[in-house]
């Protein structure tokens, strides 16, 4: 079983007692990470504020449409905190994208992934429409014109192909 991550962009001066809230509040094995119980699946996600200020989602690809609504409602919560966008991606997403283009990071190649949010000035940046009609199996807009998308329903993860067909149909590197 692959891990796969959502990330959220950096806030400034982010008060992360506003994360711990979100979860159980247990600390989990990483500084700055706190427990989310989903009992349902009989699993404990991590959710942490990284080495890079960003607060990130950490859980295992299931593979399964059941499990990935609820990761979409963590992010949600999450993301009704933070109100900035972010992205997900496999444990092995973006191996080909590193080969292409040899960054120092994956945060250099792309703002687009397997999973993405788009704030409502990011919305406005792309085109309410396009993001609606994007090549993605899971579209939701949001209550304040937030609008999250994933390639797949019932995964994290996707090909470099499918990447680069969505990539190329919001016109992002």
């Amino acid at each position: 079983m692959e891990d796969a991550n959502f990330y959220f962009k950096k806030v400034k001066n982010l008060d992360e007692n506003l994360i711990k809230n979100l979860t159980t509040g247990k600390p989990s094995f990483v500084e700055h990470s706190w427990q989310y119980e989903m009992p349902k699946f009989d699993r404990t996600i991590m959710v942490y504020i990284n080495s890079f200020g960003e607060v990130q989602i950490n859980f295992p690809d299931l593979y399964d449409k059941e499990f990935m609504k609820e990761i979409a409602k963590l992010i949600k919560k999450v993301y009704g905190v933070l109100k900035v966008g972010g992205y997900g991606v496999d444990e092995y997403d973006g191996e080909e994208e590193l080969e292409i283009y040899q960054p120092k990071s994956m945060r250099e190649i792309s703002p687009i992934w397997s999973a993405n949010l788009f704030t409502p000035s990011e919305v406005q940046k792309y085109g309410r429409e396009k993001l609606l009609k994007a090549p993605c199996e899971v579209i939701e807009e949001w209550e304040d014109g937030a609008i999250f998308m994933m390639i797949h329903r019932d995964k994290f993860s996707s090909t470099y192909e499918e990447r680069k067909k969505l990539r190329e149909y919001l016109e992002a590197k």
